[in-house]
């Protein structure tokens, strides 16, 4: 009875453990070398698995994959018929995880992903815990229309917490006006900044017709940002989802003079 009953609390930690590990993966982790990884949900696809590599000459570098999770292994492929690639996942420290990979086609993904050659051990962290100094000055963002419903808006806000903002065709406030952002609100935007590992970021110049372009332009630190992409880094999606979700959460006036906001490009 005492085998039985230990067999029984044995298997039923090891489910609980392989059900906590897709979860897991929800979250961004940035690891060594400017490499992120979190899911990607599109509606009507199963949830990918994507490795993102930000390279200093073509930008954020995607490579997508299917996955499953069983127990501590973490089984991924290009698409149905493709050869499977494992890893051990070491989820034992908080806010920390580790990919070995056991096979060779775990190594030959990875190499694929990272642009570099295959490691022992692949180690993240979670993004939230990775936070740099900055001293916040100004920050400019637009986002366009696409083919379906997309707002097109255009704002900025400085250090002292105010907005000037244009909201064009199906923004939820169109016209112009002035704002002021409050303390929580800009706790939150300093916040993804200083998680955003800002110096290393470089975008991609992909652009698509049928999908909103955006531009994000920080001032910090007397050094500048930009990126102008229809896939904004890993690392930046955080602040981009806040300045889409801005127009519904600052009290706005009408401008007093027309709003005119200048990019550097």
């Amino acid at each position: 009875m005492r085998t039985l009953s230990t067999t029984f609390i044995f298997i039923l930690i090891f489910n609980i453990y392989a059900f906590a590990q897709k979860p897991v993966l929800k979250t961004l982790w940035a690891g060594n070398d400017s490499l992120y990884l979190s899911t990607l949900e599109i509606e009507g696809y199963p949830t990918q698995l994507v490795f993102e590599k930000i390279h200093s000459k073509f930008g954020n570098i995607r490579k997508s994959f299917m996955y499953n999770v069983s127990g501590d292994t973490l089984k991924v492929k290009n698409y149905p018929a493709s050869d499977t690639g494992d890893f051990i996942m070491d989820t034992l420290k908080k806010g920390e995880l580790v990919l070995t990979p056991v096979n060779q086609q775990a190594s030959y993904y990875m190499v694929a992903a990272t642009l570099a050659s295959a490691q022992k051990h692949y180690r993240f962290k979670d993004i939230t815990t990775v936070t740099n100094d900055i001293k916040f000055e100004k920050l400019l963002f637009h986002s366009t229309n696409c083919y379906g419903f997309c707002p097109a808006i255009t704002l900025e806000i400085d250090y002292n917490r105010k907005v000037r903002y244009i909201g064009g065709k199906f923004a939820v406030k169109q016209g112009q006006f002035e704002g002021k952002l409050s303390l929580q609100l800009y706790a939150q935007l300093t916040n993804l900044l200083k998680t955003a590992d800002l110096d290393k970021l470089v975008g991609n110049t992909l652009h698509n017709v049928d999908a909103p372009d955006y531009t994000i332009e920080v001032h910090y630190n007397h050094k500048v940002l930009y990126l102008n992409t229809m896939e904004v880094p890993f690392a930046i999606e955080p602040l981009k989802t806040m300045l889409l979700d801005m127009p519904r959460n600052v009290n706005w006036t009408p401008a007093s003079a027309p709003v005119t906001i200048n990019f550097t490009k």
